[in-house]
């Protein structure tokens, strides 16, 4: 991907607030998801709430697992959501962008620290990943 310009506009949450921060593209395979991958990091990534209306509650609730995560790595941020929260899913524009800017900016906070895991503050990210994906896997990622 040298010399390629590298620009990511994701398209739901989980890849808003996950997926294409972090500089790890990957293709999942018919039995393992992300399987292979390269490191290659965005020149930029360009997000808009606008392509959320367009998700399935099911899809919400995966990039709301990730928020979660990040507010589990950052107390001030598991306070907020603690008191915005209350276990729907319409919530209000403001909420949403705060929801998805600041996830963005922990997880991008813990890569930028860690470009090659050698702290280990990567390993906080990986809360359920490693489990998720052999769960996936035996189920043909249902």
């Amino acid at each position: 991907m040298r010399g390629t310009r590298l620009i990511h506009v994701p398209t739901t949450l989980l890849a808003m607030v996950d997926s294409s921060i972090g500089g790890k593209p990957a293709l999942t395979t018919k039995k393992n998801k992300n399987f292979i991958g390269s490191f290659y990091e965005p020149e930029q990534v360009i997000t808009t709430s606008k392509f959320l209306s367009t998700l399935k509650q099911e899809d919400v609730l995966s990039g709301m697992g990730e928020v979660l995560k990040y507010a589990l790595i950052d107390s001030n941020f598991f306070d907020y959501c603690y008191s915005r929260l209350d276990g729907s899913l319409d919530l209000p524009e403001d909420d949403l962008l705060y929801l998805i800017g600041k996830s963005a900016q922990i997880k991008n906070d813990v890569v930028t620290q860690d470009k090659k895991k050698d702290l280990k503050m990567r390993h906080s990210l990986n809360l359920g990943h490693t489990f998720g994906h052999a769960i996936e896997s035996v189920s043909d990622f249902q």
